[in-house]
């Protein structure tokens, strides 16, 4: 049931690009999700994040196979980094980050930066492929 300010909403903060792209957008309203957070069932948000993340795999594979064990501005590159970022900051702003060797400064709404995923989420197995 949670959401912030931004509009990202549910167990995995599901912005609204994210949910078009899975083929879920525009099924409900943020106000709805608010209001009866059953539109957008636990079960639902698990199964979607699971296509997600393949999503993020196939579209980042080659970023994965160059950059995965590598170290950028002495932060460990990893797969699971590399998705992490993707599902938070976006698959292209972590493409380009990637591609600058960690040259760009780049953040999320919150102010969050690229790096601070990448480090957080480093070294996680991935069980979907």
């Amino acid at each position: 049931a949670a959401y912030n300010k931004y509009g990202y909403l549910g167990k995995y903060q599901f912005g609204e690009l994210a949910l078009i792209d899975l083929g879920y957008g525009g099924r409900f309203t943020l106000a709805e999700f608010k209001k009866d957070p059953s539109v957008f069932p636990e079960w639902l948000q698990d199964k979607l994040i699971k296509e997600h993340i393949q999503k993020n795999q196939r579209s980042l594979r080659r970023y994965i196979k160059t950059y995965n064990n590598t170290l950028i501005d002495s932060i460990r590159i990893t797969e699971s980094g590399i998705i992490a970022a993707a599902h938070l900051v976006g698959a292209r702003n972590t493409k380009r980050w990637l591609k600058s060797r960690g040259k760009r400064d780049i953040k999320d709404g919150n102010n969050v930066s690229i790096r601070h995923y990448l480090k957080l989420f480093a070294g996680y197995k991935i069980g979907v492929k």
